[in-house]
């Protein structure tokens, strides 16, 4: 039986087995809020990297299946993940984004709360019966948190796997982007933008090698643009292959997804020790992409805030080591393609906001068969075994409530 059912909606697995994906997956209400108990309630997600936390009260607020949380480094070293919501009516305790505070209090009747979590403040404590304890009163953590070299996931629910089984087979991809050889990674800076479309098409679209030279095709032809050479050489509309694109692979690994290839030594014009382009996508929220040819690591982190509406933290992330030049060139040449006015980033954003319109006509199932007929988990340039692979872990998490997700 290859149809699953969920209240208010089915899945055929069938379809996507044979690379085949239906509009209403990105357009209907119901698929959402499903993803949102399903998928987001139901795994590990990425709260922040370890390098936000420098010093005690340092904080990160963010949505975990449409739930508030906020993490905190607290008077002892310790991240900890906390529901966003005060003890007593219920409002949120940070309201900001990020930021640091000696404490976190409600704006409503001012309770208070220290960096650990603990109620330490109540007005007018003395108007509560003999029973009221501010000890049985603090935030409440979330019941799993790992990091993982300096990333940082949390679940909103005990009935996950561990997390080395739910990072499978993808933690040597995952520990590479971390590090990319040079040691320990910090954040240089984040900012967050909106797009008017489905979380998933950005998903598909850091895997995607089948767009790059055609969607951002005037940008490569730039004459100023000095960092399309690799792709301006795969010569564009489909005519020959260069070296570069022999060595392209599309990999399933797990429930995760890799896209990488080794960059040509011309290219590398900031350093010349790491060739490894490497994208990886950590189901269902984190994608990581380090640029040998920029020495840039760029993470974007995916929250849904609607079926047509996704919010993406972008991270650009370098060497902690790095002398203050170093640092700020390297986020320079993030800015020039990732960046809010990025050659890049504006061509996938205006692409989505075609998509998400496109999608609600009553059109054919989108097709995501290139090279299906390759058996196994790996493919050459511009296949979409990865993109498949995303779309059959999500649709175990969909079909499955009580699934766990364990790598396989």
């Amino acid at each position: 039986m290859s149809r699953e059912t969920t209240p208010n909606m089915s899945i055929d697995t069938s379809k996507i087995a044979r690379g085949l994906v239906e509009r209403a997956f990105y357009t209907s209400e119901d698929i959402y809020e499903e993803e949102q108990k399903r998928i987001f309630g139901k795994t590990w997600v990425f709260v922040a990297h370890r390098s936000e936390f420098r010093k005690p009260g340092d904080f990160r607020t963010l949505d975990i299946a449409g739930q508030p949380v906020l993490a905190v480094l607290g008077d002892d070293s310790r991240v900890r993940v906390f529901y966003n919501t005060c003890s007593h009516r219920g409002p949120l305790v940070a309201t900001e984004p990020r930021g640091n505070k000696a404490s976190f209090r409600c704006m409503y009747h001012h309770w208070e709360y220290d960096r650990q979590g603990r109620l330490a403040m109540v007005p007018r404590e003395e108007g509560y019966a003999g029973a009221f304890r501010k000890e049985d009163n603090g935030l409440i953590e979330l019941p799993r948190v790992e990091i993982f070299e300096g990333l940082i996931f949390a679940a909103i629910t005990e009935d996950v796997p561990s997390f080395a089984d739910f990072l499978g087979v993808a933690a040597p991809d995952l520990a590479y982007l971390e590090t990319t050889g040079q040691g320990a990674l910090e954040v240089l800076g984040c900012y967050d933008f909106l797009y008017k479309g489905n979380w998933k098409l950005l998903y598909e679209n850091t895997l995607d090698d089948y767009h790059a030279q055609y969607l951002h095709a005037g940008a490569y032809k730039m004459p100023e643009y000095e960092y399309g050479q690799a792709y301006a050489s795969q010569a564009l509309g489909g005519r020959g292959r260069s070296p570069e694109e022999s060595n392209r692979q599309t990999r399933a690994v797990g429930m995760h997804s890799v896209l990488e290839w080794r960059d040509a030594p011309e290219t590398l014009k900031y350093q010349t020790e790491r060739i490894r382009h490497l994208h990886v996508a950590i189901f269902p929220s984190f994608l990581g992409l380090y640029h040998p040819g920029w020495d840039v690591t760029n993470y974007r982190i995916l929250r849904p805030e609607g079926i047509g509406m996704t919010r993406v933290h972008n991270y650009v992330l370098g060497p902690a080591n790095m002398d203050p030049e170093g640092k700020r060139a390297l986020a320079e040449r993030f800015h020039y393609s990732y960046g809010p006015g990025g050659r890049i980033g504006l061509d996938d954003v205006r692409v989505f906001e075609h998509c998400q319109r496109g999608l609600r006509a009553n059109g054919r199932d989108l097709l995501l068969a290139r090279g299906i007929d390759k058996p196994g988990d790996q493919g050459g340039a511009a296949d979409e075994h990865n993109i498949r692979n995303f779309w059959s872990t999500w649709s175990r998490y969909m079909s499955a409530p009580d699934v766990k997700g364990g790598a396989q």
